[in-house]
């Protein structure tokens, strides 16, 4: 099925659509008013019918007015059927090239129309049955996935894992060596030996189980994926370095990878300063993040690293976003001493905290078509802007519904 999918998507249909874009005349469109008029026509009785069909279905079974634009927006558009009709038809000469030519602008206004209306109604949807749905997730277990990438940083992932834990949480953190299945695989294995054992050694100093775990593969992200699913870890935390910037391709290739290959939390982190040292938690939170799965999750990762460095949180979300953090957090078991303020964007600079104080920045994330998707938090996933260079800084990924 992969294969098939594959082959369908990078060569049939693309061939496909090409060859319909090949037939339709362009000067027909732009010479003649015909086309614009059966357009015209054809669009409004498409859409009005399937309005009309929305409504009675509304209707017959008490819908809200969101999951009937839903549905109508769902079922708006035109494509692969009305396009076959269209050829046939032409074929035989059943239609005329200015029908033909309308039928494409039909397709393609209807298809537009319906992403456009079925991404704005799905969203409204969403938060309205928000309050509907039990909570069933559980914000206090934890099981970390900590892929070695660079071992000159890993000890401060393990740390950060630690911090973030429930310290009455008796899971072991697991820590994940990929070695490339290749002539080399053996010395490469034993390259990673000794690291897992002095990390085992690090977190046993805090009285925390370390499993480490080598796996042969060539593709480093579906290695972390599959890796994750086994364990049933609910976090992947990842980081870089200076030594490897080119973010990117880091980013384009492995956290894209990762991100998109699981639904379960992501964290990663940039320490270029020891985490310990945090004097202040500054958290951006994008508008809807607490219509997320992971909302609570998160939110109690956070808190549980707020307690053990007894460092303040800061919230810079939204009005409303920033009293569901609130009001959430307070019903977590321990208590986080957390206050809100105004979004603020991290790409730019940020006023210059007092000398003493050592901030640790959090952009709380989101997949794209998300409900609390923001471009301009998905922007670091490919670059870190200049004024975090310097920073630490951790960018989250919640949990979704798969």
């Amino acid at each position: 099925m992969n294969r098939l999918d594959f082959v369908g998507n990078t060569l049939f249909i693309p061939v496909f659509l090409i060859s319909v874009g090949m037939i339709v005349d362009l000067k027909i469109i732009f010479t003649g008013i015909w086309p614009f008029l059966y357009s015209l026509v054809l669009i409004t009785v498409a859409l009005a019918g399937k309005w009309i069909a929305a409504a009675l279905t509304r209707l017959v079974f008490k819908l809200t007015g969101n999951e009937m634009n839903t549905i109508f927006g769902l079922t708006t558009a035109r494509a692969a059927a009305t396009l076959v009709v269209a050829l046939v038809g032409l074929e035989y000469e059943l239609i005329s090239s200015d029908l033909f030519n309308a039928i494409i602008l039909l397709i393609m206004a209807t298809s537009l129309f319906s992403s456009y209306l079925t991404e704005k109604a799905g969203m409204k949807l969403a938060i309205s049955q928000k309050d509907q749905k039990p909570d069933t997730e559980r914000a206090d277990t934890v099981r970390f996935l900590v892929p070695i990438a660079n071992p000159g940083n890993i000890e401060k992932l393990i740390d950060l894992a630690i911090l973030m834990k429930n310290p009455k949480s008796t899971e072991a953190i697991n820590t994940l060596a990929i070695v490339k299945d290749d002539r080399e695989a053996e010395k490469r294995i034993n390259y990673f030996k000794p690291i897992l054992d002095k990390l085992t050694s690090h977190a046993a100093a805090s009285g925390i189980q370390l499993r480490g775990i080598t796996r042969l593969d060539v593709n480093i992200p579906n290695a972390i994926v599959r890796a994750s699913r086994e364990l049933g870890v609910t976090d992947i935390l990842l980081g870089w370095s200076h030594r490897t910037f080119d973010l990117k391709r880091f980013f384009g290739n492995l956290l894209e990878g990762v991100v998109n290959g699981t639904s379960n939390t992501v964290i990663v982190g940039h320490l270029p300063d020891s985490i310990n040292t945090t004097d202040v938690i500054r958290i951006s939170v994008a508008e809807h993040a607490e219509m997320e799965k992971g909302f609570r999750h998160w939110l109690n990762l956070v808190g549980n690293l707020s307690n053990e460095l007894t460092a303040p949180i800061i919230f810079h979300a939204p009005a409303k976003t920033g009293s569901a953090v609130l009001s959430t957090l307070k019903k977590l078991p321990r208590f986080t001493n957390a206050t809100l303020d105004n979004p603020v964007d991290f790409s730019l600079p940020q006023p210059a905290e007092k000398d003493y104080m050592q901030p640790l920045y959090i952009l709380i994330s989101a997949r794209p078509h998300s409900i609390s998707y923001d471009h301009k938090h998905w922007n670091f996933t490919y670059a870190l802007p200049e004024p975090m260079t310097e920073k630490n800084l951790l960018i989250i990924y919640p949990q979704q519904f798969e």
